[in-house]
């Protein structure tokens, strides 16, 4: 609430799992161990990421029966994609941060594990509300939920804070 976003990034909140990869165990929010099949797991880097295991619009519940699964049903797993929104544990502003796994990415370009599942989930400079609420707009009507805005030189931050907003239209 009348906040200055000017110069924050904003990316799509997407509806799916949220799921921190240490470098080697996929994990929920809760610190549970997210059991993946090995191709999806080895298409990972060593190093942390943050972000949402998804697979498209309205479902959730679908992606949770998939990710939740004690079994990894390795034909399901082939849907998901893990969208990642922050490299932790690298310094820099989120830009510098986010420049991280898309080197990484670049690099391993002729692997197609890695094209396949690893998604960075695209960040929009935004100059003021306006803009903002014209992206939620955008969002909203290709049937997404809200947005998240970070503010660009911050650090890493697990949890939510004045620097790092979920923006909707309904409160949830």
């Amino acid at each position: 609430k009348d906040q200055n976003i000017s110069g924050w990034y904003a990316s799509e909140k997407l509806d799916g799992i949220r799921a921190y990869w240490d470098g080697k165990n996929l994990q929920s929010r809760q610190g549970k161990i997210i059991n993946a099949p090995s191709y999806f797991l080895k298409a990972l880097p060593d190093f942390a990421l943050d972000g949402e295991l998804y697979t498209k619009t309205d479902e959730f519940e679908k992606i949770q029966s998939i990710v939740m699964d004690q079994i990894p049903n390795e034909k399901e797993w082939e849907n998901i994609t893990y969208n990642v929104f922050d490299v932790p544990n690298t310094n820099g502003g989120l830009i510098k941060r986010l420049k991280v796994l898309n080197d990484y990415i670049d690099k391993n370009n002729n692997n197609n594990n890695i094209q396949r599942y690893i998604k960075l989930i695209p960040q929009r400079l935004i100059k003021d509300k306006k803009e903002l609420d014209s992206f939620l707009d955008e969002i909203i009507s290709s049937g997404g939920e809200g947005v998240v805005i970070r503010e660009p030189n911050s650090k890493y931050i697990k949890s939510r804070s004045n620097l790092n907003l979920k923006y909707k239209r309904f409160i949830d």
